[in-house]
């Protein structure tokens, strides 16, 4: 394993929201009825005001295309991710423990590492986040003193291809 990217990007984790559909006309009528194609969006504003998932998503790209210096990676890969986020009131008191503590509340893991991965194709890290064979996605509260943020480390397997070969057939 070789790990090719490994950064840390300051800020509050945030998941990408489900993708909504809306109705557009798409010209022309048909038998005096407007016809309409449907089409699938990430809402980045609401009531006039940026979503927090677009700034999580300025702040991966910032990171990661300061970070990343090579090739679109088109092999197999592993990525770890930790996201670390505040912690409540009630875990800031002198007997709250110090280290990260996991946290198993919104927002989902799987929608915090499928903006993560969208973000590394986009940026050109990944050549499709399909590539993605293996990984540890983590979520925690912050270790008191720690800012939050995500920690994510990027490996390629290809030098394990041992591990992705057909087990040869034994007979006994």
């Amino acid at each position: 394993m070789t790990e090719v990217l490994n950064i840390y990007v300051r800020g509050e984790p945030h998941a990408q929201p489900r993708a909504r559909a809306r109705a557009i006309p798409c010209g022309g009528k048909w038998n005096g009825q407007q016809k309409w194609t449907a089409t699938m969006y990430h809402a980045e504003k609401e009531d006039g005001k940026t979503l927090p998932w677009v700034y999580w998503r300025t702040q991966l790209e910032f990171a990661i295309r300061a970070g990343w210096k090579g090739d679109k990676l088109d092999e197999p890969v592993r990525i770890d991710i930790d996201f670390y986020f505040p912690r409540p009131l009630y875990m800031l008191k002198p007997s709250s423990p110090r280290p990260a503590i996991p946290m198993s509340v919104k927002p989902d893991i799987d929608n915090l590492a499928k903006l993560t991965y969208d973000v590394l194709k986009n940026l050109g890290v990944l050549f499709d986040d399909g590539r993605v064979c293996q990984g540890e996605v983590c979520k925690w509260y912050a270790a008191i003193g720690d800012s939050p943020g995500a920690r994510i480390v990027v490996s390629t397997l290809s030098d394990q291809a041992a591990l992705f070969e057909q087990p040869k057939e034994v007979i006994l």
